[in-house]
């Protein structure tokens, strides 16, 4: 399965403290996200990814490790911003 960024999403962030503040000016939600979620959600541009290539680029970007921990945090984060409306299924 691959995503995409939902195209309706129009994305404002801020940080403060580790903290990721997400205001999405397409909806008009405002979302409080933690950093795995901020980094995953980060990774996306006009491209669409798949889980491994989504894991490689948090991993890479936050300069962790891929490993099953990450890959389960990378998961929720997924299934967080796709209940967000921020991700949708991309089309194959």
């Amino acid at each position: 399965m691959t995503w995409r960024l939902n195209p309706a999403s129009d994305l404002h962030w801020r940080c403060w403290d580790n903290e990721w503040v997400l205001f999405d000016q397409g909806s008009g939600q405002t979302h409080l996200i933690n950093p795995i979620s901020a980094g995953t959600l980060m990774q996306f541009g006009a491209q669409s990814l798949s889980f491994q290539q989504l894991l490689d680029k948090v991993a890479t970007d936050m300069s962790l490790t891929t490993g099953p921990e990450l890959a389960s945090a990378v998961s929720q984060a997924v299934e967080q911003l796709v209940g967000l409306g921020l991700l949708e299924s991309a089309p194959a």
